[in-house]
């Protein structure tokens, strides 16, 4: 729906939900966000995939492995161009802090991207380390 909106400039603002653990928008929606003209497109539900370190550590990843903080999933939806912003709810300074810590990382590369998504799928039960 999202997508038939914002072609048919039905909208002047969608939301869309977008998380590493919900990433079908990167292929149904953005590719479709025209660069000029579009409404804004902001996501909400962004920490969605966020996998605490205790499950991390049951699932047996190694603790030298990167361990995305919530923030950092923040950091995972601004990375698409075609986002604008994200809906949030922050509870503390310490969380604005860390949130715009995450953010002067600049976007996450491809790499890292897939490796976030990969650990929200590792939580979810749809993935499994191998080895």
């Amino acid at each position: 729906m999202a997508r038939t909106a914002m072609e048919g400039a039905l909208v002047d603002l969608c939301f869309v939900r977008y998380n590493a653990e919900h990433d079908g928008a990167a292929r149904d929606v953005f590719p479709f966000a025209a660069a000029g003209g579009r409404p804004l497109l902001y996501c909400f539900k962004s920490t969605g995939g966020y996998v605490p370190d205790a499950a991390l550590d049951a699932a047996r990843l190694p603790r030298e492995k990167w361990r995305p903080a919530v923030a950092d999933h923040y950091r995972f939806v601004l990375s698409r161009a075609a986002v604008d912003g994200v809906l949030c709810t922050l509870a503390s300074n310490a969380e604005v802090d860390a949130l715009c810590s995450a953010l002067d990382e600049g976007p996450m590369t491809e790499e890292e991207e897939q490796y976030v998504v990969g650990l929200a799928h590792l939580g979810a039960g749809r993935a499994r380390l191998g080895g």
